[in-house]
Formats: structure tokens, sequence, C-alpha cells
């Protein structure tokens, strides 16, 4: 089948959504191309390199991951303001239950670890929040 300039062809758009499906070259080589049953396993992996490094599918690819990235770090980023947000709403209202008011400090803590607030080993950061009773200066710093 001929290319039209800059366009894949039926069998290589197959083969890149195939390959973005199960993430295996030989398996999408397999189901784009059939006849490729009957090649030696050199031919195949020849073919798959060939195709993984046609510019038109590896940018395809390249869109594919960074669109995942991005899905995956917001994904991160939401999940985070919900435990800053449950864990802010644990301090507010349980400072007379010790145990519940100590877990919420807790991931705090650990939430400001990940973000790189707070190096692991300092718990002056715990403290300045167990004395601190303004809720709102945590969520400011938090950018909640």
């Amino acid at each position: 089948m001929r290319r039209k300039k800059n366009q894949l062809t039926f069998q290589e758009n197959k083969f890149l959504n195939e390959y973005l499906k199960s993430g295996s070259g030989l398996k999408a080589l397999s189901i784009a191309y059939p006849k490729s049953e009957r090649w030696t396993q050199n031919t195949k992996y020849s073919q798959v390199h060939k195709l993984l490094n046609n510019p038109l599918i590896s940018i395809r690819i390249k869109e594919h991951n960074d669109a995942e990235r991005e899905a995956i770090k917001n994904s991160t980023i939401l999940n985070q303001r919900k435990l800053i947000e449950s864990a802010l709403m644990i301090l507010e209202n349980t400072q007379n239950n010790p145990q519940q008011y100590a877990h919420a400090i807790n991931v705090l803590k650990l939430l400001y670890q990940q973000q790189g607030m707070m190096p692991k080993t300092d718990n002056n950061t715990t403290v300045n929040i167990i004395n601190n009773n303004s809720i709102e200066n945590i969520s400011n710093f938090l950018d909640l």
C-alpha cells in the first residue's frame, strides 16, 4: 500500500494502535501484519525495530506517553489534595482525640516529605503543625 505524505498506512496505524494497547512490538506486528507469523524471528525483530523507528509512529508513541504521564501527574496531585484536605478536616474536628489527631499529623508530615517541603528526619515541622492552631496557615502553605 502506498503511503501518503506524513500519513501512516493502514497496517502501520494498526501496528501503532496494537502497540499502544499491549506494549509488545511482536504482538502488534502479528496483529497488524498477519503474514508475519511465517517470518523468521530475526525478520520479525527487524520489522518491529523499523516500525518503532518510523518518525510518524515514534512521534505518536511519544504523544501518547506524554498524555498518560500528564494524566497520572494530575491524578496524583488531585489525590494528594484530597488527602491533605481530609487530614486538615480531621485536625479541625479531632483536636480532643489525640490518636486521630496524631494520624492526621502523620498524613500531613508524609505529604510534606513527598512534596519536598520537609526533610525526612526533621520533626520540627510536625511540632509546628501541632502547636499551630491556625489550620488556614497549613492550607495556604500547601497551596490548597
